[in-house]
């Protein structure tokens, strides 16, 4: 996908930072990394790269480096603050900046950025802990991903 040209990746805990702005909902990284003695000397991402703030100067990186694939992950916790799709941030949403032509864009849906919330109730397979071999079942939201990818990847071969 990238021979002869830089490949660059994130995610987006560790580059947005402003882990509280906007409306932005707490992750399953907000919740570890708050907890006294989690992470050495108590480190988080409340501000990270600051990437949510400095979104210019990183698409500016971006074009310096002649990057042709950037391959990021969503604040899911930023676009839907609950979990639920009737919590939509529209603030979220409506980040612009970014022209995708010319660029090739991937973005993974799950980089471990379930907000605190969804993971409990929602995720990708339900595990039988009753069971010693922790059997995974698909749940819904897995067939969900699958099609989605399936979808997004049919259209990248028809492209070419």
């Amino acid at each position: 996908m990238c021979a002869g040209s830089p490949c660059i990746s994130s995610s987006a805990y560790q580059i947005e930072g402003a882990w509280n702005a906007d409306g932005k909902g707490t992750s399953i990284w907000d919740v570890f990394a708050h907890k006294p003695g989690s992470v050495p000397g108590n480190a988080n991402g409340d501000v990270a790269c600051d990437s949510y703030h400095r979104l210019q100067e990183d698409l500016y990186m971006l074009r310096a480096l002649e990057v042709k694939s950037y391959r990021f992950s969503l604040s899911w916790s930023r676009i839907f603050p609950t979990g639920l799709r009737s919590s939509l941030n529209q603030k979220a949403y409506d980040l612009d900046g970014v022209k995708l032509r010319g660029y090739t864009a991937a973005s993974l849906m799950d980089s471990f950025e379930w907000l605190d919330g969804f993971k409990v109730g929602f995720g990708l397979h339900h595990v039988d802990f009753q069971d010693l071999n922790r059997p995974r079942t698909p749940k819904y939201s897995a067939h969900f991903y699958h099609r989605c990818h399936l979808k997004k990847s049919q259209k990248m071969v028809k492209e070419l």
